[in-house]
């Protein structure tokens, strides 16, 4: 697993203090991520091991720059080595999609535990 990376603080509401959410977010991202990655393991060497997840403020990316990757995920052709004449079909299969409509439970979870700290923290039961 990649390091959790959360860019962001802790910000106030009505005199309440919210704390930053990176962390479960972070977390959330990185159960879809490790299941796309084993989803893209089976046809690819690069693909698994060239993604990576970023947190800034309430959004979560999980980001996959190898070069099948972006081929794979949106089902596109290509050429042979630049011959606009011969296309590829795109390789593999699609990872990030299907991993997310998997894990979108697990991870959902995950990211509830923040509001459930928030709110007791602030009273809540």
């Amino acid at each position: 697993m990649f390091p959790l990376s959360a860019l962001q603080s802790d910000f106030t509401i009505a005199g309440m203090t919210i704390p930053a959410i990176g962390d479960h977010l972070s977390r959330a991202c990185h159960i879809i991520s490790d299941r796309a990655r084993e989803l893209s393991s089976s046809w690819s060497l690069r693909t698994p091991i060239m993604q990576r997840v970023l947190v800034a403020g309430n959004v979560g990316i999980i980001e996959n720059f190898a070069p099948p990757g972006r081929p794979a995920e949106l089902r596109l052709n290509h050429p042979l080595f630049g011959n606009r004449e011969f296309w590829y079909g795109p390789p593999g299969a699609p990872f990030l999609r299907p991993a997310a409509e998997e894990k979108v439970d697990e991870a959902a979870w995950e990211y509830a535990k923040y509001i459930d700290n928030v709110l007791r923290d602030h009273g809540w039961k």
